[in-house]
């Protein structure tokens, strides 16, 4: 995050997904808030998992940090996809 604030991004696209990282949990959840603090909006996937993995266990770092907008994906009469994740 700090190369796109150190270039004038206003929006940081994190179209990607890692597994659970439990303790590091928290490090990304700093960079969030530090991120947004200093005026980025961040946006990420929220993931592929709905036929996979549960509610709320679908969603994963970055896209289950609250302050980052997880964006799912819909089919083309804009219903959800089945197979875009969901949260609570």
């Amino acid at each position: 995050h700090e190369y796109a604030l150190e270039n004038g991004a206003d929006v940081l696209n994190m179209s990607f997904s890692v597994p659970d990282l439990g303790n590091l949990r928290g490090l990304w959840r700093w960079m969030s808030e530090h991120a947004i603090a200093a005026g980025l909006v961040l946006v990420s996937g929220a993931g592929n998992f709905q036929q996979t993995e549960p509610v709320p266990v679908q969603l994963r770092t970055p896209e289950a940090i609250p302050s980052v907008i997880a964006v799912g994906g819909v089919d083309r009469d804009s219903t959800l996809a089945g197979f875009s994740s969901m949260g609570p």
